[in-house]
């Protein structure tokens, strides 16, 4: 008699996702970064206090001529 056969292969693929789980993935982690976001907005008045040590903070870009 042979044994039965099981749902689970040993070297099966996961299930793709939905899409409407694909989309719930992205939107949490478009609600993460908008998070991050905030807290790194709330910080920075006092990231400026400490940088504000009489010295210019540099833009980043060069000038062209």
């Amino acid at each position: 008699m042979a044994p039965p056969q099981t749902s689970m292969r040993t070297n099966a693929r996961p299930r793709a996702k939905s899409p409407a789980e694909r989309a719930e993935e992205a939107a949490a982690v478009q609600r993460r970064l908008k998070r991050e976001a905030a807290e790194r907005r709330a910080a920075a008045p006092k990231r400026a206090n400490a940088d504000a040590s009489g010295r210019a903070r540099a833009s980043g870009r060069r000038r062209t001529p």
